[in-house]
């Protein structure tokens, strides 16, 4: 899960860049290498969309597949309250980072703004993720030690 959330903060920022940057090409000539620019941007944000979706599907439990005794076998009490901190983190990172966006998105250009809200986004998804990551490892640890 961490390695899905590290790759998804990559491809984020590699979408950010690209979609700040002025465009190179202004020859008619080299305008076409324009298109291959555009494709790439869109696998990325293609990528990105669906890590995104596996993440929360993980965050989720498991519940989008599976019989439903295997899945309330899967979601014991302990793994229940761990997902409801991990999101009530994620939710708060989520609006700390909106109201941010929205004091510094009155004195930027729009662009700000749509970047600060992917920003945003994956900022809530990354930190239930890793706080989800966290009390596994945590509780993992404490049936070991007993």
């Amino acid at each position: 899960m961490l390695f899905y959330t590290a790759v998804l903060g990559i491809l984020v920022a590699g979408l950010i860049l690209q979609w700040t940057q002025p465009p190179p090409y202004t020859a008619p000539a080299l305008a076409a290498l324009s298109q291959f620019r555009l494709f790439g941007q869109a696998a990325q944000a293609i990528s990105a969309a669906c890590l995104s979706f596996l993440l929360l599907a993980y965050l989720l439990g498991g519940r989008l597949y599976g019989p439903p005794a295997l899945q309330r076998a899967m979601d014991d009490e302990l793994t229940v309250v761990q997902r409801a901190k991990a999101v009530t983190t994620g939710f708060l990172v989520l609006l700390g980072a909106l109201a941010a966006l929205m004091a510094v998105g009155a004195f930027a250009p729009p662009i700000v703004t749509r970047m600060g809200l992917i920003v945003c986004a994956y900022g809530g998804l990354a930190a239930a993720s890793i706080r989800f990551a966290l009390l596994e490892r945590a509780a993992w640890m404490a049936a070991r030690d007993e």
